[in-house]
């Protein structure tokens, strides 16, 4: 059993033992030949693509948190709380569609001073 000594683990104890040797699925049925646990064939198509849909919500639910947390702490205030939250919806809106990309979003709301794009183009001369 592969997982025999997690399971006394403080930490990854209490997880579903089921539910993850479910997910594991490069343990199961390994027979005589070597599997790699990244092939997905296509009736696993759809799951894989459900998981890593799944994945990009959780993933968003996250970074929302992390901007809720610093507008708490006082490290971003409302109006720059509000144009991230909206970035997150966006992002959460196409996130079965498209790949995880917020700045789409944020672009139009964020302004550079003019010496960033000089600093781009030029090369600095050494000391």
């Amino acid at each position: 059993e592969a997982f025999g000594e997690l399971r006394d683990d403080e930490e990854l104890g209490p997880a579903d033992w089921v539910t993850v040797k479910k997910y594991i699925t490069c343990l199961h049925d390994l027979g005589d030949e070597p599997e790699h646990p990244h092939d997905v064939s296509d009736k696993d198509d759809r799951m894989h693509t459900m998981n890593l849909r799944d994945i990009r919500v959780r993933l968003l639910n996250g970074v929302q948190a992390a901007y809720w947390g610093m507008l708490e702490e006082g490290r971003i205030n409302q109006a720059t709380a509000n144009i991230l939250m909206r970035s997150v919806d966006e992002a959460m809106d196409l996130v079965s569609r498209q790949p995880l990309c917020d700045w789409k979003g944020l672009q139009s709301s964020v302004q550079f001073p003019n010496y960033y794009r000089f600093l781009q183009m030029s090369k600095l001369p050494r000391k």
